[in-house]
């Protein structure tokens, strides 16, 4: 272990963690004390060195970040609201907090954000989120569907329903999204299609899932776990 920190004083719900270079990487963590956290770490002779570069006050149970910009980050929560937030090193630096000493207004070390775009669509809490591509992000949540936003035209575009059950966890390959539910089965659905059947299903797990990630390298290869305390990996061909 060569990172053991306490970052904030409620259940962290989400983190990102992004290599900028070949030893420099930004994390984002969102917890339940309604405050999320950039750190900037660098990696250097076995130590790592952290510094805490900016703040967000606001919940959030779900991040992602734009797999064309990873200076920009979407997030949800409990407001329902898909947000998003410039953290890239301009907007670091406007955003600085001043404050007063010696009667001279002077920039602190911490930069507070605000999220530029707020998106409204879903019904509920969102419990996760994914950024398919440079216009699109998906959620899902307590309102028993996948909502498909327009980044650009910051508003929703479609949305696909999962027959009253709630997802639980998301992630994409290419067009298509693997959603998590609380039925305890993981579903493989086409975006291009909307339809509102999935392409596949896969049942094993006999809990909620509660995470679903797919291979990088393979468009075959996905891993899952669950609250049955198993962690399974498939291939869907």
């Amino acid at each position: 272990m060569i990172y053991n920190k306490k970052l904030h004083e409620d259940v962290v719900n989400d983190l990102v963690f992004i290599q900028e270079s070949e030893n420099h990487y930004t994390l984002v963590t969102a917890s339940n004390d309604e405050e999320m956290q950039v750190h900037k770490l660098t990696h250097s002779s076995g130590k790592l060195e952290d510094a805490r570069v900016a703040m967000i006050k606001d919940q959030a149970n779900a991040l992602a970040f734009c797999p064309t910009d990873s200076g920009i980050i979407a997030y949800a929560g409990n407001q329902a609201m898909v947000k998003i937030v410039d953290i890239g090193e301009k907007a670091l630096e406007n955003s600085k907090e001043q404050e007063v000493k010696n009667h001279k207004r002077v920039k602190t070390s911490v930069s507070f954000l605000r999220a530029s775009a707020s998106i409204e669509g879903n019904k509920h809490p969102v419990n996760c989120l994914k950024w398919v591509n440079n216009s699109e992000i998906v959620s899902g949540g307590y309102d028993h569907a996948i909502r498909i936003f327009n980044v650009e035209k910051e508003e929703l575009s479609s949305s696909i329903f999962t027959n009253n059950k709630t997802v639980t966890a998301i992630d994409s390959i290419k067009d298509k999204v693997l959603v998590g539910c609380e039925d305890h089965a993981i579903r493989l659905w086409d975006l291009r299609s909307r339809s509102t059947d999935p392409v596949k299903t896969f049942k094993a797990h006999n809990g909620w899932v509660s995470s679903v990630r797919v291979n990088p390298n393979s468009d075959y290869h996905f891993i899952s776990s669950a609250y049955d305390s198993r962690t399974l990996v498939w291939d869907f061909r």
